[in-house]
């Protein structure tokens, strides 16, 4: 009930207060329901704002009146935030500050570049954010989303500048438990810009003091042990979030909303790759995202082979998943199609890169198949761009010789994972040179090639290789006739002195 208020019904106060002590002071009271079979409701007083008929009570009665909200602005611009970014980064778009309480627990701030400020609806920044949905990161260039005044000046996180910012604010628990949040707008100011080595030299050294000369220019105000302290917190914290991620976790937004599902595998393809790794005997479970993750933990090695075998199932549990969509909560029918695979959580949503993704910016339904598409043609853009660099830097040092493993089988070549660079090629039986014919059968579910080689001594007989999942091979990339275009030759394998 507002202070000023002179108008509404009578409400009977219980104060343990003499009368005179009360008499003429403002109140602020907090609505309760009339009781039952009495004319007045109860009431209990909230606060004491100060004497009726001064100035700043009078005042704050009224602001408390008409709902205006007066409280103190955050002070997160005084606080420890910093940024972590590659360090070629121009657009940081998010920001962390945590910071240990006296209580044991912990004060830890998210802060997300506010580029709403700027981008304002049907505007022409919006209709080209809009238009473009992402920025695209090619190897040798960024074409982003928004200009690069407000990508790399006005919007990013920059240190030692004040910024406008959407923070979110949790105390939490050292283990990871949220014991209240706060969400709002904020001005922070970054003391630095910490790139991912400085971090993580940071953390492997957590009793080391660093010099000035071994980090950025940082705010003065904020001493560099303050700011190692805070990184060791936060990797404390997020190491504890990421084995309960693991677990399995939950996540509930009821209110309308853009968010991002992810589709479980294809079930035909899920359903093939269970049957072919039953039958090479090894234990897999596609039946949730923390199921495969347990199952590719346990094929852990600490020999060269079983980490290049580790490499190959990864890549192989890959190719039955489908890609994450953005949908409006409003568009499906059932909840069951609103789950994340991935990440193991029932909703899911993003807001941490705003100068970057356009669904950060946008809640609207007809967004959500644009953004999709957007975000599917950025992603070949950029497998494209790191295969075009990869094309000429074979042409420049090839022919380059490595040890390969084999992913996949046709009846008429095979796929192969090549370890010391980790691309993926495709060697067609057909293009080998020195061999004299090659086989494709089937051993149950598993595919086989039987390739013979012609003897170097052509008195002996063809020497026999066998093509399976996880063979070990050695391939030859080279550069091919076609421009920026190379292919992966098979070696001829060692023959056996008899």
């Amino acid at each position: 009930m507002p202070p000023l208020s002179i108008v509404l019904q009578v409400v009977y106060i219980v104060e343990k207060k003499h009368s005179r002590a009360v008499t003429g002071f403002l109140k602020f009271l907090p609505d309760k329901p009339f009781a039952m079979f009495s004319p007045w409701t109860t009431g209990q007083l909230a606060k004491t704002l100060g004497q009726a008929g001064e100035i700043e009570p009078e005042t704050e009665g009224i602001l408390i009146e008409y709902e205006v909200d007066f409280t103190e602005f955050s002070t997160e611009v005084k606080e420890c935030i910093f940024t972590i970014d590659p360090a070629t980064a121009r657009d940081l778009d998010d920001a962390l500050s945590c910071k240990l309480l006296p209580d044991g627990n912990f004060e830890l701030g998210v802060h997300i570049a506010d580029v709403s400020y700027f981008v304002g609806e049907d505007n022409a920044l919006d209709s080209i954010a809009s238009r473009r949905a992402t920025s695209v990161y090619m190897v040798q260039k960024v074409i982003p989303m928004l200009p690069r005044l407000l990508c790399e000046e006005l919007c990013s996180l920059n240190p030692l500048i004040d910024r406008l910012t959407f923070s979110v604010i949790w105390k939490i628990t050292p283990e990871g438990k949220i014991l209240s949040e706060w969400f709002g707008r904020s001005v922070i100011r970054s003391c630095v810009k910490l790139s991912y080595d400085h971090a993580q030299s940071m953390i492997d050294a957590p009793d080391k003091m660093f010099s000035a000369e071994e980090l950025p220019p940082t705010d003065p105000e904020h001493p560099i042990d303050e700011i190692h302290q805070a990184v060791l917190h936060l990797h404390s914290i997020a190491k504890n979030l990421r084995a309960q991620r693991f677990s399995g976790g939950a996540l509930r937004l009821d209110q309308l909303a853009l968010l991002r599902r992810h589709p479980p595998p294809k079930a035909k393809m899920a359903e093939e790759l269970q049957e072919l790794c039953d039958q090479l005997g090894i234990d897999i479970d596609l039946s949730s995202a923390g199921a495969l993750h347990k199952s590719l933990h346990t094929t852990l090695g600490d020999d060269e082979y079983t980490a290049a075998r580790k490499e190959v199932l990864t890549h192989m549990c890959s190719r039955p998943m489908q890609m994450a969509l953005y949908f409006c909560s409003g568009t499906l029918k059932t909840e069951d199609l609103f789950k994340h695979y991935a990440l193991n959580v029932p909703l899911y949503t993003h807001f941490t890169s705003p100068i970057r993704r356009y669904a950060d910016i946008i809640d609207v339904e007809k967004q959500a198949s644009h953004c999709n598409e957007r975000k599917t043609l950025s992603k070949r853009v950029q497998e494209l761009s790191s295969e075009l660099f990869f094309a000429v830097f074979v042409k420049d040092c090839g022919p380059l010789d490595s040890e390969a493993m084999v992913m996949g089988v046709l009846d008429q070549s095979f796929d192969v994972l090549v370890l010391r660079y980790g691309v993926q090629k495709r060697v067609y039986c057909k293009s080998i040179t020195g061999l004299s014919s090659f086989r494709h059968h089937k051993v149950g579910k598993k595919s086989e090639l039987t390739l013979l080689w012609i003897p170097e001594d052509l008195n002996k007989a063809p020497v026999e290789q066998v093509i399976s999942i996880f063979t070990l091979v050695e391939v030859q990339l080279k550069a091919d006739g076609a421009p920026m275009k190379y292919s992966a030759v098979l070696k001829r394998p060692e023959e056996k002195e008899e």
